[in-house]
């Protein structure tokens, strides 16, 4: 535990939504795009040229040729003069695919990767990202009993129609089925053990089809999983890697000491998605001052269901209370954070679902044991400062896990709240945390802040991804020759636009 001085951070000045800098890392310079060249606002709208062009150069690199068409975070399609005489225009895509071709078409060397629950909320989105994962690509898409042999097209379409249906246009974008998946199909848990092809494993599913990971485990599938299921069974690890990073260490030590033979027997799980963003802020304030109690209130949004909807009566224009119906949320995330954090003395949550498509917006109320209160200030450095995985190449990882996002302070026109879930869920692809609304004059706790965590990607399949990302590169590291160490995964899929 250490306590921070209270003195004044600098002057923050405008970022690039990429480098994270005033000043572009390429090129030096500090100019950004203007116009912007999507529809995304605030502090998002700032990118330098040349960041820009470098991540959708590399990411078309991967195979991602759709990089520089459409915004991941407004859905808006780029459009800038400068860029189209670089890497928008037509002629600079196919240039793209022709260099790729050339290094060998057709030809993939990335770990085939099974999705337990691949026709699920979740198990989509994880479908679409994979396509430009540099280590791991799509293997299996496992699905229920209605779903399997059928197109995956043909499901992913029909889910995704029905929600936005269910819900409105309004409320709710539909995810697009990419063509590069035409050709796959729905399989059964039967169908991964029989061929052998993917030996790690993704999961997605309800706790009572738990047993499905169990069957995988056995067969000698390392299993990643979300599922509530034996999530809380001592021989399964509780995995956030900024959070608790020691935990699969621990295994993976453990299981080098026995020749990695029976290292799928255990399950890796993550928490509750609440608990995956919560908790990685708690720890940067543990670090810096010790968190002695905390209260925690959410507000959830309805993609947190995946594809079990709500009736339209109960949620929308509405609050819904969680406490006392079938969703345990307040349960877990009460007991995910006694365990990854032993030392916290009180812990209070409070679960509600709201209105909005993705990311959940959540109330954090701590009391420090540090004699020396901190400011807001201090809290704030603690948190943009903290990266316990810096040294670690994995490509998920964000660059900034906790991103401090500051009120707008425009001498004219109202301050604007923040952060927002609507807003400001996309922040590194969805897998930063963003935090705002830090306040340290309270009369009952330390310190109260906001945070939005988007609960598809860094509360969902992002987390269960790093977890497999971190996992082999500690077994690499392990396995390695003495003073070699695992190839670093190119940083096109490190940088998110």
């Amino acid at each position: 535990m250490h306590s921070s001085s209270s003195g004044e951070l600098e002057t923050q000045r405008p970022v690039c939504r990429i480098c994270w800098e005033s000043t572009c890392e390429v090129n030096g310079s500090e100019e950004f795009l203007s116009p912007t060249p999507c529809s995304c606002r605030d502090e998002r709208s700032n990118v330098h040229q040349a960041c820009l062009e470098r991540w959708i150069l590399e990411a078309r690199s991967q195979g991602r040729f759709d990089a520089g068409t459409i915004c991941h975070a407004c859905g808006d399609h780029y459009s800038h003069p400068a860029l189209s005489l670089t890497v928008l225009s037509d002629e600079a895509v196919r240039e793209a695919k022709i260099s790729t071709a050339s290094g060998g078409e057709g030809v993939d060397h990335r770990e085939p990767l099974a999705i337990i629950g691949g026709t699920g909320y979740v198990g989509r989105s994880l479908a679409l990202h994979l396509l430009g994962h540099p280590t791991f690509r799509l293997g299996a898409i496992v699905g229920s009993s209605a779903t399997v042999g059928k197109p995956f097209s043909a499901v992913f379409e029909k889910k995704e129609e029905a929600l936005a249906e269910h819900y409105g246009a309004d409320l709710w974008k539909p995810m697009d089925f990419p063509t590069e998946l035409m050709s796959a199909r729905v399989c059964s848990v039967e169908d991964v053990i029989e061929r052998g092809e993917c030996r790690t494993a993704l999961s997605f599913i309800a706790p009572e089809h738990g047993e499905i990971e169990d069957r995988l485990a056995a067969a000698g599938v390392k299993v990643f999983s979300i599922s509530p299921h034996a999530r809380f069974d001592p021989a399964n690890p509780l995995s956030v890697p900024e959070a608790n990073p020691e935990v699969l260490k621990d295994a993976v030590d453990e299981a080098a000491s026995a020749g990695f033979e029976g290292d799928c027997h255990s399950l890796v799980k993550s928490p509750n998605c609440v608990t995956c963003g919560v908790v990685v802020a708690l720890k940067a304030l543990d670090a810096a001052f010790g968190v002695e109690d905390v209260s925690v209130t959410t507000f959830q949004s309805l993609s947190g269901r995946g594809d079990a909807k709500y009736p339209r009566d109960v949620v929308m224009g509405n609050v819904y209370p969680l406490h006392g119906t079938v969703e345990r949320t307040g349960e877990y995330q009460h007991g995910e954070l006694k365990r990854i954090m032993p030392d916290v003395k009180r812990v209070s949550v409070a679960a509600y679902r709201v209105p909005v498509q993705r990311g959940h917006l959540v109330d954090v109320r701590v009391r420090f044991r540090c004699a020396e209160k901190p400011t807001a200030r201090d809290v704030e450095r603690a948190l943009s400062s903290f990266d316990p995985l810096r040294d670690v190449p994995l490509p998920s990882k964000p660059r900034r896990v906790i991103y401090v996002k500051p009120l707008d302070e425009e001498e004219t026109g109202p301050r604007i709240g923040t952060p927002r879930p609507k807003d400001d869920h996309e922040y590194e692809g969805g897998m930063s945390v963003c935090v705002g609304n830090v306040v340290c004059e309270d009369e009952l706790y330390d310190v109260r802040f906001c945070l939005v965590v988007n609960n598809v990607v860094r509360g969902a399949w992002g987390a269960a991804l790093l977890n497999a990302e971190y996992w082999h590169w500690l077994k690499g590291r392990k396995i390695a020759a003495p003073g070699e160490e695992p190839a670093a995964p190119s940083a096109a899929a490190r940088i998110e636009c």
